[in-house]
């Protein structure tokens, strides 16, 4: 949750164009994905347990709903930062290759400039989660 505020953080404060629209294709429908984006830009969630109450409802202790519930959570957390650095950086035209010499080439080269861009403005943690990232990929 902080690497994403963080990173909304730096969008909000200008240094970066903020994306208007996350998805773009359906007017009607307002995703779950922009609910949580427009909450952490708002600054409505002051912690994970908030915006997870806020987006899926009031959280029952244990069972398998909770567990899944935390399942999604954590997807769309990992969703919506891909996305926003899609969106700012590098919109996609076609799917990378995932595997190879040419997949990974294209990984590190742009998390490498998105991690320089993130550590220059300052949000350093997620800045060095995801170099640290590129360089795991690197040495494979």
């Amino acid at each position: 949750m902080n690497e994403l505020i963080e990173i909304i953080g730096i969008i909000k404060s200008g240094r970066i164009t903020r994306p208007e629209k996350i998805n773009p294709f359906d007017e009607a429908i307002e995703p779950i994905s922009h609910r949580f984006y427009n909450g952490l830009l708002n600054g409505e969630f002051t912690s994970e347990l908030d915006a997870k109450e806020a987006i899926y409802g009031k959280l029952e202790l244990g069972g398998t709903s909770g567990q899944e519930i935390r399942f999604k959570y954590n997807v769309l957390k990992k969703r919506l930062k891909e996305r926003i650095f899609n969106v700012v950086l590098f919109p996609k035209e076609g799917k990378y290759p995932s595997f190879g010499y040419s997949g990974s080439f294209i990984f590190c080269y742009r998390n490498f400039i998105i991690g320089r861009m993130l550590l220059f403005f300052g949000a350093h943690v997620s800045g060095r989660r995801l170099m640290n990232k590129v360089l795991t990929r690197a040495q494979e």
